[in-house]
C-alpha cells in the first residue's frame, strides 16, 4: 500500500483501504448487505451521485432516483443512460400531490423548497439562491406502488434539504415495506420551518427505526461546528 501510494502521490491521488469502520460509504453498503436491501429510493438525486458512488461500490440491485430540477435531472438522464437497473423521475416527493416552487441555489445541492437562512449561506456562500423553478410534487404513498409492484426490502435516501420530514409524511402507507432509511439530520437551523435533529429522532422512533450509522455531511469550516450529518436507520 505505502508503495502504490508513493508512484500516485506524483498525480495528486491517494489509496485508501476500503474499511466500513472508518469508510461511510463502505459502512453503508456492508448495512445493504446485510439488512439483505434489494431495491433504493434516492429521492433528492441531483446528478446522481448518490446512485453512482452505489454502483462504484458494487450494488447491482435496482435504483429509482427522483429529481424535479430541471437541469440537474437532464445530468442525470445522461448519467444513467446506460444502466438498465437505474430509474430516473422528473418530480419531487413531498407531503401531498401537486405544484410547487424550488429555489435553486448556485450550487446545485443546496436547493431546497425552503428558504435558506442567512446560517447556511453564510458558511457556504455558493449555496444562494439564484433562481427558482414550478416543480411536480408527489406522495411515495401515490406512486409506490407503480415503482415497487411486489413486496420487497426498501432502503428510501432522502436529501431534500430541509424537506426530509415532509417526504417520510407523504410515505407513511408504505412505511411497513421500507427496512432502511437515510435522512440528513440537521444539528442548527438552515432552512426556514425544517425539522432538526431531535425532532427527527424521536418521529423516526415512533415510527419502529432505530439509528445504525451516522456520518458527517457539513461542516463551518471557521467554527468547526458540525451543522449536517446523514443518519441510516433501521426498522425494528
Amino acid at each position: 500500500m505505502n508503495y502504490i501510494n508513493f508512484i500516485l502521490r506524483k498525480l495528486n491521488v491517494q489509496c485508501i483501504r476500503y474499511n466500513c469502520s472508518t469508510s461511510g460509504v463502505a459502512r453503508r453498503m456492508k448495512l445493504i448487505e446485510h439488512y439483505k436491501v434489494a431495491c433504493i429510493l434516492d429521492v433528492g438525486a441531483n446528478t446522481g451521485q448518490f446512485a453512482s458512488e452505489l454502483r462504484r461500490f458494487g450494488y447491482k440491485g435496482p435504483i429509482h432516483s427522483f429529481e424535479p430540477i430541471k437541469k440537474a435531472y437532464h445530468a442525470l438522464e445522461r448519467n444513467s443512460a446506460n444502466d438498465k437497473q437505474w430509474f430516473i423521475y422528473n418530480y419531487a416527493l413531498g407531503n401531498y400531490s401537486g405544484i410547487s416552487t424550488i429555489n435553486i441555489s448556485q450550487n446545485s445541492v443546496s436547493s431546497s423548497i425552503l428558504n435558506m437562512l442567512s446560517s447556511h449561506s453564510m458558511v457556504e456562500p455558493n449555496s444562494i439562491y439564484i433562481t427558482s423553478e414550478n416543480i411536480k410534487i408527489e406522495k411515495l404513498d401515490n406512486v409506490y406502488k407503480s415503482i415497487v409492484p411486489t413486496k420487497t426490502n426498501l432502503f428510501l435516501k432522502i436529501d431534500t434539504q430541509g424537506y426530509e420530514f415532509e417526504v417520510i409524511q407523504g410515505a407513511l402507507n408504505c412505511l411497513s415495506q421500507i427496512k432502511m432509511i437515510q435522512l440528513e439530520l440537521t444539528l442548527q437551523p438552515l432552512y426556514e420551518n425544517q425539522k432538526l435533529i431531535l425532532d427527527l429522532l424521536n418521529f423516526m422512533d415512533s415510527q419502529g427505526y432505530f439509528l445504525v450509522s451516522v456520518d458527517p455531511v457539513f461542516t463551518n469550516n471557521a467554527s468547526g461546528e458540525l451543522l449536517q450529518l446523514d443518519g441510516i436507520f433501521y426498522r425494528k
